[in-house]
């Protein structure tokens, strides 16, 4: 079986997006004061099914590849939401958690998210789909990478 090196690349680069998510939501959780930065960790902890989707793309692409799309749909809803969250701070004026997390950083820590999601999408969308005989075709061949 062939793996796809951008696969492992993608689960790597969404275990370092997780790791900034976390940071930004424990900074964010201390601005705002209390108990708010665990449960901003808590809520970021579920970006680690993408890490985990990846992963298992790279390992077994023919027998985990039907949940592709609902990868594309997370990482699609993700560059929605923090579009979505942008433009509302900007039109509304108000200060995004974003904002409030970057501190001296400034626009960073976002411009990063937003890179290891398209980074994402773009493994997801331009890998053209394991076919079933595939695996057999180039284990034949010699190809085991």
């Amino acid at each position: 079986m062939k793996r796809k090196a951008v696969f492992l690349a993608a689960s790597a680069t969404e275990l370092a997006r997780f790791a900034l998510v976390a940071f930004v939501a424990l900074d964010a959780g201390i601005a705002a004061g209390g108990a708010a930065g665990d449960v901003y960790r808590y809520a970021a902890s579920a970006q680690l099914l993408f890490a985990i989707g990846f992963f298992f793309l790279w390992l077994d692409r023919r027998r985990y590849g039907r949940y592709s799309p609902l990868l594309i749909a997370g990482k699609s809803v993700n560059i929605a939401l923090a579009a979505a969250a942008v433009l509302e701070g900007r039109l509304l004026g108000r200060q995004t958690v974003l904002d409030v997390a970057a501190g001296p950083l400034g626009p960073l820590p976002a411009a990063a998210v937003l890179a290891a999601d398209l980074f994402g999408l773009a493994a997801l969308l331009s890998a053209r789909p394991a076919r079933d005989g595939e695996d057999a075709d180039e284990s034949a061949a010699g190809g085991s990478a």
